[in-house]
């Protein structure tokens, strides 16, 4: 009968889209109804069935579900300081470029002027026979801070200065009387005669009074306080020291300088040919060139 043969074609032309388990290709069930339409029933686990497994247990999906371990931080006081034996090493400074003259910068933020020149400090690092340690410069556990003195110019002597008062603002009396980056890395460049050479650049420093200063550069060794070596400052300082976490290998200080107030100062100078150098081999240096200075 013509009615018959209808309903078999649509019974096998559905059956074309099903696998032979009677399965759709999203595993679900295929029903076709009396009307020719087609049913799926779905054989995901109902919303809210699925419960997750405990640490340690297999979960309804087969998955084990583990405990994570927190390990504990490495224990840094045993590793060795890479190109660094400080037990036979000595650390020497040598003043570089020393520091002229500066601008007050008073107690604002704005039109602040660094020391001119600025202070660029060498290291050289010797072994136990007196030979120079290269690899030792490139340490990353080699630090260098600075600190302000002020100097009486009448009976030359000095004062270590870090806090000035601040009439003006009664809620903040004290503030810094060096400012800028007080601590600097290591540069390892190429010196003006192409030797490999170890510096250390400050380049914002900015004194808020005026007066006679000098500053005092420490080289510290970051590390355990058990690491104890000598070192020395080639013009003055010498020094080795303890300490929680870091150790003061050398030391050294500048010549004095003057700060002046923004009316009586003389101006800027031009860049020294070795903060040139040094900014073309990627220091941040800022430069000057061709700088004209007050008239007396």
């Amino acid at each position: 009968m013509p009615t018959s043969s209808y309903a078999d074609s649509q019974s096998s032309s559905m059956g074309d889209d099903r696998d032979e388990d009677g399965l759709d290709e999203d595993g679900d069930t295929s029903v076709t109804g009396a009307e020719g339409r087609r049913t799926s029933i779905s054989h995901q686990p109902p919303r809210g069935s699925r419960k997750s497994a405990r640490p340690g247990q297999t979960g309804a999906d087969g998955h084990f579900a583990g405990t994570a371990q927190v390990a504990p931080p490495p224990r840094l006081e045993n590793l060795p300081l890479p190109g660094t034996n400080p037990e036979q090493s000595r650390f020497v400074l040598t003043v570089r470029q020393h520091p002229k003259q500066g601008r007050q910068c008073g107690f604002g933020v704005k039109d602040k002027r660094p020391l001119d020149p600025l202070p660029i400090v060498q290291l050289q690092v010797y072994r136990k026979d007196k030979s120079i340690d290269e690899e030792a410069s490139n340490s990353p556990n080699l630090l260098m801070q600075v600190s302000l003195q002020r100097v009486d110019v009448a009976t030359g002597n000095l004062q270590e200065t870090t806090l000035v008062g601040q009439p003006s603002d009664t809620s903040f009396p004290w503030t810094r009387m060096l400012e800028g980056r007080l601590a600097a890395s290591a540069h390892v460049v190429r010196d003006l005669d192409g030797s490999r050479a170890c510096f250390f650049v400050f380049t914002d420093l900015s004194v808020r009074l005026e007066g006679h200063f000098r500053l005092h550069f420490q080289l510290l060794l970051l590390g355990p306080p058990s690491m104890v070596s000598n070192g020395d400052g080639a013009g003055g300082g010498g020094g080795g020291g303890g300490g929680t976490g870091s150790n003061v290998v050398a030391e050294i200080q500048s010549d004095i300088f003057t700060i002046y107030s923004p009316r009586r100062f003389p101006g800027m100078t031009e860049s020294t040919e070795l903060a040139k150098s040094l900014a073309r081999q990627g220091v941040q240096i800022p430069i000057r060139n061709d700088v004209r200075r007050k008239q007396e």
